[in-house]
């Protein structure tokens, strides 16, 4: 599962300034996005790697998060 996909930033084109929202998947994969307001095409980079670093980081939490739900499963019986 990628949990980039759905979230989103604001950019802000280096042409215009006009701010934009691009997926964080796209950043991760460094795509090429258009400006919506003047169409420059504009390369995502991820620099240092930080987005993977964070999906990385979220993952973690996401499993450790998960496998304390399954502890707690047994303590307590939740029925609607």
């Amino acid at each position: 599962m990628d949990v980039l996909s759905g979230v989103f930033i604001t950019v802000p084109c280096p042409k215009c300034g006009y701010g934009f929202d691009v997926e964080l998947s796209s950043v991760r994969l460094q795509r090429t996005v258009f400006c919506p307001c003047c169409k420059s095409a504009i390369k995502l980079v991820d620099q240092d790697a930080s987005i993977h670093g964070s999906q990385k980081d979220v993952n973690s939490s996401l499993s450790d998060l998960e496998r304390q739900l399954k502890r707690l499963e047994g303590v307590f019986k939740i029925g609607l």
